[in-house]
């Protein structure tokens, strides 16, 4: 077992990993002999060991539930085994592990919770050019950094990561110490120096190094892809496509308008020819904004670098541009920032503080007020509070909030859960401290809070019009979230609270909140409806920013007259949650598909549906449902089958929808409890599938689920459209999602 060990050190010197000891194993033939897995600490709940196999074909696991310490597995004869590790559905990881040391054909795993990353793994990047491995003639080291959804790189814990290529690319398995030597591992396994088509690896420090074999550093020909667990990380088709777009990617400048001459807004790209996203930051916010309006200085010339990120299925590139902006020719009336620094009075919880506030003009000549708050005062305010609230009182439609990231991180250190509400007039948006914790102690963070121009807040409510709904509020809300250069568009799962002041009464089961995107579109977003008085206002829980309006809309459909769901469907329907199959029908009690419903379950929780094929083999980036199908298995709420298909156009069952459900809950925080013996009141309770014992029992405890009748659950039974749409609309109640 030395030799083990000794590998370990010997990739330390070399600063990066080569292996899980993986592909070191393999059948000689013949049926092999069971591993036996024993596990300190024991699983949690939803972790499974898994067994990879160089043909990528679905990894063996273990069906076992949590407290698990010893289990059984019997590997495909017929396959190689390139590694092993622990996944809990959404994160992937290598424990640290021995071979042989409690008996024969065993593996010992070991600090399962302190190998963890701290979040999945969401894509990889490949650092610099392959190098020629000099020990091993004719393979190249191709080392990626691994990052999670957040962009963070995965530092801690030992992230899998599995390379595949074709069955022609072969991959080096090294491990000096017992090259070309049988494994102390027990009979009918052995040790090969090499392994075709796919290799097992893990992260060190968010690195990992693959040995290819290739007489060049130019890999361009191998089609290499990169998984951890069953997320998708890495293609490069999508790599070429990135540096395809990048090279070509140009900003869009108005009339006698340069780099070093801007007066105007900017036209700055959202997607490349070759299908990649691009998204921007700036240096200077305030001068330049993400989206490229303009707002000239008032006293000099202002040099901003604006940087474009493209990126498409796990790979990204950086392309910055370096823009001079030209001084503003005459300030406008009211315009640019004050020449003076006048103190105001601001409230915090309701007592008056004295602050910094200065006056500017965008650069649609909307009115500006900056405020900008003093550590000190901020984090004397919070105390021991969980909730502060920072009124201001104008009417401009504008407003910006700077805030030191000093106190907040002060704030955050004594209590994690604190939120500082920034309340204006008509809204309100509630940061939580937790979420720039990560965040360097020298930067600001800056909330804007935008009531669209008349004429941006024209075309909002046309779309509602066009679509048969009104508009509730004055001005449909801008809310961004800033620091450094940096534009905060993720919030690492979290739903941040803000509200919207209505302008009218609402009937709530006929009215939501919206989100609308670049192209005008508007989207269900979470949101509860409460009345004080004659005042209305709606509280929007979103895990993303965005333009936020609300909406009333009056949709039935023929077909529901009578029909026990009818509430339910017509409900979600002008919430924007579900469609009918015409304009005027529903079809009720029509089968829905796995694909169908997964979209339904993604604009339920009021996500963004992200450009990206999965990595099922039966889902087509052309598909009309791949980006919400994408989406739905990056959140970890859909696995797909054991031979690597989402089977997308095969009808949902009853115990696979509320396996979702159950997923869903658990990304949202907000997992029920139970035990699965509440499920023994059903005379066909043994026909639930032991997968989906837990997420049935949990899911009946929450009242989102109930049986077909008071003793039958129907596991195996296909869900109906009627069925689904009122499954997601207990489950957004039980979220708080909507009233």
């Amino acid at each position: 077992m030395k030799s083990f060990t000794n590998r370990f050190g010997w990739l330390a010197v070399l600063a990066f990993v080569f292996m899980l000891l993986s592909g070191c194993v393999a059948p000689t033939g013949g049926y092999p002999n069971p591993m036996s897995f024993n596990i300190s600490p024991s699983l949690s709940v939803n972790e499974q060991v898994y067994i990879r196999y160089s043909d990528r074909t679905p990894p063996s696991f273990s069906s076992v539930g949590p407290g698990t310490e010893n289990l059984s597995l019997i590997p495909d004869a017929n396959k190689t085994m390139v590694g092993f590790y622990v996944s809990d559905g959404n994160t992937s990881w290598v424990p640290k592990y021995n071979y042989g040391l409690l008996a024969p054909n065993s593996v010992s795993f070991s600090n399962l919770s302190e190998t963890k990353p701290l979040e999945p793994a969401s894509y990889a990047v490949m650092q610099g050019k392959p190098a020629i491995n000099t020990e091993h003639k004719g393979f190249v080291n191709v080392t990626f950094a691994v990052y999670g959804s957040t962009g963070n790189l995965l530092e801690t814990g030992r992230t899998e990561v599995f390379a595949h290529s074709n069955s022609d690319e072969m991959f080096f398995n090294t491990d000096p110490s017992d090259v070309n030597q049988s494994i102390p591992f027990g009979p009918g396994y052995t040790r090969i120096d090499t392994v075709t088509e796919g290799f097992s690896s893990y992260t060190e420090h968010g690195l990992v190094t693959f040995l290819i074999k290739s007489d060049t550093t130019d890999i361009s020909s191998i089609p290499l892809q990169l998984f951890s667990g069953s997320n998708f990380i890495y293609d490069y088709a999508s790599a070429q496509a990135v540096a395809a777009d990048k090279d070509d990617l140009e900003i869009g400048y108005a009339p006698g308008n340069t780099a070093n001459n801007v007066t105007n807004n900017l036209t700055l790209p959202t997607t490349g020819l070759s299908g990649t996203s691009i998204t921007w930051t700036s240096s200077n916010p305030s001068v330049i904004s993400t989206t490229g309006a303009v707002n000239r200085p008032s006293s000099s010339d202002a040099n901003v670098t604006v940087t474009a990120r493209v990126y498409k299925t796990g790979s990204f590139e950086n392309k910055p541009f370096n823009l001079t902006v030209k001084q503003a020719d005459s300030a406008p009336t009211g315009g640019g920032p004050s020449s003076s620094t006048p103190t105001t009075t601001i409230k915090i919880d309701g007592a008056d503080v004295d602050t910094k506030v200065t006056r500017e003009t965008s650069a649609d000549g909307q009115s500006v007020t900056k405020v900008s708050v003093d550590a000190d005062k901020l984090t004397n305010a919070f105390g021991q509070k969980d909730l502060i609230t920072l009124g201001i009182s104008n009417s401009d439609p504008i407003v910006k909030v700077d805030i030191p990231t000093k106190a907040l991180l002060n704030i955050a250190s004594s209590n994690p859960n604190a939120v500082a509400q920034i309340k204006v007039d008509g809204a309100s948006y509630s940061l939580p401290v937790s979420v720039i914790k990560n965040l360097p102690k020298d930067a600001t963070v800056t909330v804007t809070i935008t009531k669209l121009s008349s004429k941006s807040n024209d075309d909002v409510k046309a779309t509602a019009q066009k679509q048969g709904s009104t508009q509730l509020v004055t001005s449909a809300v801008d809310f961004t979230v800033t620091y450094g250069v940096q534009e905060v568009t993720d919030f690492k799962g979290e739903y941040v609270a803000r509200t919207l002041s209505l302008t009218t009464s609402a009937d709530f089961n006929k009215s939501t909140a919206v989100w609308v995107d670049e192209n005008g579109k508007m989207h269900f977003i979470p949101s509860i409806f409460t009345t004080n008085g004659d005042s209305t206002e709606v509280t929007i829980h979103s895990p993303h920013n965005s333009v936020y309006t609300a909406i009333q809309s009056n949709k039935t459909f023929t077909d529901l007259q009578g029909h026990w769901a009818k509430a339910d469907v017509e409900l979600l329907a002008n919430k924007l949650v579900v469609d009918g199959v015409t304009a005027s029908t529903f079809a009720p009690d029509s089968q829905i598909t796995r694909a169908e419903f997964s979209s339904l379950l993604v604009r339920a929780l009021g996500l963004v549906e992200e450009k990206g094929t999965p990595s099922f083999t039966d889902v087509k980036a052309t598909d009309w449902f791949a980006n919400a199908v994408g989406t739905a298995q990056k959140a970890g709420f859909i696995t797909g089958f054991e031979d690597g298909t989402f089977k997308p156009n095969a009808n949902i069952t009853r115990e696979q929808m509320v396996v979702m459900i159950q997923r869903a809950l658990k990304f949202v925080g907000k997992d029920a409890q139970a035990n699965t013996n509440v499920l023994n009141k059903f005379n066909d309770q043994t026909t639930i599938a032991g997968w989906a014992r837990d997420a049935a029992a949990r899911a009946l405890a929450a009242n989102i689920i109930q049986g077909t009748s008071d003793t039958t659950f129907a596991a195996k039974e296909n869900a109906t459209r009627a069925q689904s749409a009122s499954m997601l609309k207990r489950m957004m109640q039980y979220l708080q999602f909507i009233n």
